[in-house]
Formats: C-alpha cells, structure tokens, sequence
C-alpha cells in the first residue's frame, strides 16, 4: 500500500468511486456526496477552506486509489482554527477492498503523520446506523476514544483520540 497526499488527477478516481453504499441508508447519501466532491471541498479557495487547512490522503494499490481519508482543522466561533486539533471528515474504503485492513493503515498512518506535526486530539463522527464504520471505531478506538453524542450532532456519535505525546 503506497499511501501519498491527493492531487488535481484524482478527481475522476473520486467522482468513479466505487463505495457501494446502500443510498437508502440515512448517512449514506451524505457519503457519496463528499467522495464525490472531494477534490473540489480539497481545492475551495473559500477563506473558510484555507484556514482548515483540508488535507485528503489516499492509498494506493497498483496505482488505483483503494481508500481515502480527509481532515481538516476546525474553526471556532470567532473564525480561528482549534490550535493542534483536527477533524477527520471522511475514511472510505473501495467496496472491493473492504475487511483488507485499508481503513485501519491509513487511519494510524494518518494519527501518526497527525501526531508527529504537533496534533493533539483528532475526532470524527460516525451515524450510528453505518455499522461498519461503527465497528470499525469500537475495534480500534474503543477502549482509547472518548465516545459521546451531543445534543446538536444527534444522531452521530463523537469519537475523540487524545494522541499521545
């Protein structure tokens, strides 16, 4: 696995994605959508996009894109970026390379790039009806994450790592 930060050309891998959500899920259109627009969420020129700092790695096999995973920094209310925490937005993996352990490398090549830059806590949110993601956070986060739902992210849970030193 060969795991690189995203260009321009990978826009057509994003758009040709192939993620093999059931659209009838309740949180699955909202993850086709962002596959689908990465490079364009990636490459805004938006004030708001430059100050988060959006990053979307990618890991390859035989140069085809089999997983992806975007994060960014998050703005406060006044505007200014969380000092040295960051927010994963999307992981998603081919529908073909599912249970390959794709998910789980580029997660923890991420968390450790993310550490060693000075990050320390990272979160994300998973819809508790994506059970794969779901389980997916239980098996590698769940005895080191704090998982909680807030009141106005309801229903996704909140998922923080605190990275270690």
């Amino acid at each position: 696995m060969r795991v690189r930060a995203a260009r321009a050309a990978d826009d057509a891998a994003f758009a040709s994605f192939e993620h093999g959500l059931d659209l009838k899920e309740p949180w699955a259109d909202e993850v086709a959508e962002m596959i689908d627009t990465l490079w364009a969420w990636r490459s805004s020129t938006v004030p708001e996009a430059r100050l988060q700092d959006r990053c979307v790695i990618v890991a390859e096999e035989a140069g085809r894109i089999v997983a992806v995973l975007a994060h960014q920094l998050l703005l406060a209310e006044s505007g200014q970026p969380y000092a040295r925490h960051r927010y994963i937005r999307l992981v998603a993996v081919n529908a073909r390379h599912r249970r390959d352990g794709y998910a789980a490398s580029l997660m923890e090549h991420v968390l450790d790039e993310l550490q060693q830059s000075g990050v320390v806590t990272v979160s994300w949110l998973v819809h508790p009806a994506n059970q794969a993601s779901y389980l997916f956070c239980e098996a590698m986060f769940g005895a080191v994450a704090e998982t909680t739902q807030p009141a106005d992210e309801k229903p996704y849970l909140r998922y923080v790592v605190t990275l270690a030193p």
